[in-house]
């Protein structure tokens, strides 16, 4: 895999050479002129918001239609407000009719659209991915009000960088979840190139979590983080702190410090603690006392994100019978033509992120014609729309049963989530789903 890596990279920076692209006139651009003492350059990429005739994203041989057509959707946005060396990040969403939400970019759609992105292992996929953790690496380093190491859980994708240097924050809390994708991220770009400045943040990053949401009520882990009001939000979710466990493992095998271990540990240990025995499935998490289990709703993505992070051990792989079984929605009512999952036990209307997550938790744990099912449901999505992307929801929207709802929009972190099924690749290990997980060290 480095050796692919590697290969890819000096294709791409070959192509860079020869000049295949710049900047478009009047974007900003972070230059040798203009970059912040000791801060390395990003990669500057051979696309631009107007690619010449001769230039098509993803075009080299060897990808099927629907792998093209998602990551070429996925160049387009990315250089919808930039191109060359200006950091960026996507716009999560596309307006669509009874929909438009301006130009959020949410910290975790782009942290799984670098998961996917570097999972392509090409060059075109890699150097787009390293440019999304420059971005990621300056909002870190350059917040309008923080220089604590947390990042935002969204940022203004048409004016990322203001006019003092400072980013654009669009949406102010800092989701414990959020961060630790982030995390994720920066560690595939750490991996994939070997800079230092990736393996950095990430800690930088960690170390914020670990101040500010590690918490000792009830059964410990992760609180939630904080809104927008910069509010501690004192509940606890399953679903975060197998993202806690995921990505400080992963930092402490990157790092080898003990104290990564003993973080990571903290959340798994949570996580643990919320597998329900007899019903066959994790529970949401807990109340806002941090201590009282929440019974209700039951949430898609602590049943597959728990076994793609720990595993089928301990009879976990149950979650995914369980998900089936309450969950799925084989004709649902606002598309009645696609299987699709529900987000929650109390949500309604297709949700299609969750569709790609059961697809690769099948895949590991070996029901290879189930998920291929799924994957064949996604595609037949797919060939519907004009852009290559995947809606949030169905047409109805889907109804998380939280209290909020995803829109029937084209959607960065679904058509990523896509992308990651195809290609079967595990986003918190940055492997194959067929691959045996890293085995904790207990501390």
């Amino acid at each position: 895999m480095k050796s692919r890596v590697a290969l890819a990279l000096f294709v791409c920076l070959g192509l860079l050479a020869a000049g295949c692209g710049l900047p478009a006139a009047g974007v900003p651009v972070h230059s040798e002129a203009n970059r912040p003492q000791g801060e390395a350059a990003p990669l500057a990429l051979g696309t631009g918001t107007a690619p010449s005739p001769v230039y098509l994203p993803f075009a080299a041989a060897g990808w099927t239609p629907p792998e093209a057509r998602a990551y070429r959707y996925l160049c387009s946005v990315m250089d919808r407000y930039g191109s060359g060396r200006s950091l960026r990040l996507l716009e999560s969403y596309d307006d669509s009719a009874g929909f438009a939400d301006g130009d959020v970019a949410w910290v975790y759609d782009n942290a799984v659209a670098i998961v996917a992105l570097l999972a392509s292992g090409s060059a075109e996929g890699i150097s787009r991915a390293l440019l999304l953790g420059d971005a990621l690496l300056y909002a870190q380093a350059h917040d309008p009000e923080f220089a604590d190491g947390r990042l935002r859980d969204a940022y203004r994708a048409s004016a990322f960088v203001g006019r003092d240097g400072k980013v654009t924050v669009a949406e102010g809390g800092s989701a414990t979840g959020n961060m630790a994708w982030a995390i994720l991220a920066l560690l595939g770009c750490y991996e994939a190139s070997g800079d230092q400045r990736y393996l950095a943040g990430a800690e930088r990053l960690a170390d914020w979590l670990c101040a500010h949401t590690k918490d000792d009520t009830g059964l410990g882990g992760y609180v939630g983080g904080y809104s927008s009001a910069q509010a501690r939000l004192t509940w606890k979710a399953t679903e975060h702190n197998l993202d806690v466990y995921a990505a400080l493992y992963r930092l402490y095998l990157a790092t080898g410090k003990e104290r990564w271990l003993t973080a990571a540990t903290r959340a798994r240990s949570f996580v643990e603690s919320m597998w329900h025995e007899e019903g066959g499935h994790f529970w949401t998490g807990t109340l806002e006392d941090g201590r009282t289990l929440n019974p209700s709703p039951i949430p898609e993505d602590a049943q597959s994100w728990g076994v793609l992070v720990l595993g089928p051990r301990a009879g976990y792989s149950a979650a995914l019978d369980w998900a089936l079984a309450n969950l799925l929605e084989p004709r649902c009512s606002g598309c009645p033509e696609h299987t699709g999952m529900r987000f929650s036990d109390r949500g309604a209307g297709c949700w299609w992120e969750g569709l790609a997550h059961m697809a690769l938790a099948l895949d590991s744990v070996g029901r290879a014609s189930e998920a291929e099912g799924f994957r064949e449901a996604l595609k037949a999505l797919q060939s519907q729309g004009a852009t290559g992307a995947l809606p949030a929801a169905c047409p109805g929207g889907a109804d998380t049963g939280f209290g909020w709802s995803y829109p029937s929009a084209p959607h960065v972190g679904a058509t990523a989530w896509f992308l990651l099924a195809l290609q079967r690749h595990n986003p918190f290990w940055n492997q194959n789903v067929a691959s045996p997980l890293p085995v904790a060290r207990e501390r």
